[in-house]
């Protein structure tokens, strides 16, 4: 049986790189002012014991042009697929391309996208693929002349029949409310809406139909006739060149974990853009989980009001202030999770987390926060690496249970003659989270000798016993541009 992985992923002017991300997700053409090319490259992991044979489609949008091609995958291994490369045995194709793809195998798959720039200054962002889609979609952050980030998305039709979407856009902080956008998609094909892509409406300068304003920061709520996927890029082209991608969530949950919050960590920081997509206001406790650094100090916890439709964000440093609870110059260093609960009335909710530097002011990247109910006992990583060019990944483990037994294991280095690491035990309790970085010696964060193995390009299975888990993987590079990725890691279900 033919299992399909559908995601929608932009695909512009293909630039064949050494180093290329993964797989999976919604892309589009970006701001036309900002004069920058982009290009992606996908991971596709195999996660079964059989070989997996892999079908490619690639949707042209605006079109009804069709490219086809295809790959074997190893057992319980991945490739990675630099598109129209004839290489990766799928055949010729144009050299420019924006669009979408469908994966489909006769095993389990899982894949990642990695969306780049050609040009200088670097931009890197990583973002999931789906495996189906929903009539309702919410994006928590959504922005336009926001000073120097704008966003822009893609949507793609994963239903059989032309789909009818339309956008509705929901001011937080700045912008006009009642602002909306529509079309018409054909299956599996995507359509990119750039808010910063109409500059014929004065100072009315944010595209939508009606004006955004010009200034907008909000989220957007997008309703369809047939399922789709989104894909959102936040873009900074001022001061902070960074992107930062994200994937649209199909739907809210009453809680929410986060296996990733950072404060004063080497200059790193977090911030959080939680969505209220219920009918009422939610009354939100954020709760910070146990700080991983030796000595540190632990947050108190917060509690917020949202309103219908609203976002809140919440940033993970500086002094208390509309946007923390927490005076994080006295909190220090922290490295743990967090999670978000409400106690009377709850509603559904959705979040993201922006990872960000002070010092390393165009790296950034975002993850989508977890519904605990779609944890599960494992999580599949498809591209992990290490001294890759000077690019090593991370990756940080939150456990839902107490005493939950985690064994991380790593697939067979596609380095030529390369080592394969040893796997990782260790054991956490609820909410609490653990980080292996694939880099440097033997030590709190890591049971390999990352320089005895030497480069490393491959992937990993996390498995817990006693209780169920989440993760998300970054990726970072040297410090010349916007080298930092970050992708959700894959619960099996």
């Amino acid at each position: 049986m033919q299992k399909k992985f559908s995601f929608s992923a932009t695909l512009i002017l293909i630039l064949i790189l050494a180093l290329a991300l993964s797989a999976s997700t919604a892309l589009a053409q970006g701001d036309p002012t900002a004069n920058i090319t982009w290009s992606s490259a996908y991971q596709v992991q195999n996660l079964s014991a059989n070989p997996a044979t892999l079908t490619i489609t690639y949707y042209e949008q605006g079109t009804t042009t069709e490219y086809a091609g295809s790959a074997t995958i190893p057992a319980n291994s991945s490739i990675t697929v630099f598109p129209f490369n004839s290489g990766d045995g799928i055949g010729q194709g144009p050299t420019t391309f924006n669009g979408s793809v469908v994966l489909s195998s006769d095993q389990e798959i899982a894949a990642i996208l990695n969306t780049q720039s050609s040009s200088s200054p670097f931009y890197g962002a990583s973002t999931n693929g789906f495996s189906q889609g929903a009539t309702s979609i919410f994006l928590p952050l959504i922005a336009c002349n926001n000073a120097g980030f704008d966003t822009w998305f893609n949507i793609q039709n994963v239903g059989s029949s032309d789909a009818s979407v339309t956008v509705n856009y929901v001011p937080g902080s700045s912008g006009n409310s009642g602002t909306s956008d529509s079309a018409t998609i054909a299956p599996n094909r995507a359509k990119t809406f750039d808010q910063n892509a109409n500059t014929t409406l004065g100072t009315q300068k944010c595209a939508a139909t009606g004006g955004l304003g010009t200034k907008f920061v909000g989220g957007a709520t997008v309703s369809s006739d047939q399922p789709i996927v989104a894909s959102v890029m936040f873009l900074g082209t001022g001061n902070i060149k960074a992107v930062q991608g994200y994937n649209g969530f199909t739907g809210g949950s009453t809680s929410l974990n986060m296996p990733l919050i950072m404060a004063n960590n080497s200059s790193f920081y977090t911030a959080m853009q939680i969505q209220n997509t219920g009918t009422s206001g939610a009354d939100i406790t954020v709760t910070y989980g146990a700080n991983t650094v030796t000595g540190g100090n632990n947050p108190i916890v917060e509690t917020w009001n949202i309103p219908v439709g609203g976002s809140q964000t919440i940033i993970n440093t500086g002094g208390v202030s509309a946007y923390s609870k927490n005076d994080w110059t006295t909190v220090g260093k922290y490295i743990g999770g967090a999670t978000v609960t409400q106690a009377t009335n709850p509603q559904p909710l959705v979040a993201i987390v922006n990872q960000n530097s002070s010092k390393y002011t165009s790296l950034g990247s975002s993850y989508e926060a977890f519904d605990p109910a779609s944890a599960t006992a494992t999580i599949n990583l498809p591209l992990i690496v290490a001294n890759n060019s000077g690019f090593n990944t991370s990756f940080q483990v939150q456990a839902l249970s107490n005493n939950t037994q985690v064994i991380v294991t790593y697939s067979e280095n596609t380095v030529e003659a390369g080592e394969i690491p040893v796997s990782n035990t260790f054991t956490l309790n609820a909410n609490q989270s653990k980080t292996l970085i694939q880099n440097g010696p033997v030590g709190d964060y890591s049971a390999n000798d990352w320089n005895a193995i030497g480069k490393y390009i491959g992937s990993a299975k996390i498995v817990a016993t006693g209780g169920n888990i989440i993760a998300i993987a970054n990726f970072n590079g040297p410090a010349t541009g916007d080298t930092f990725f970050t992708y959700d890691g894959f619960n099996a279900q």
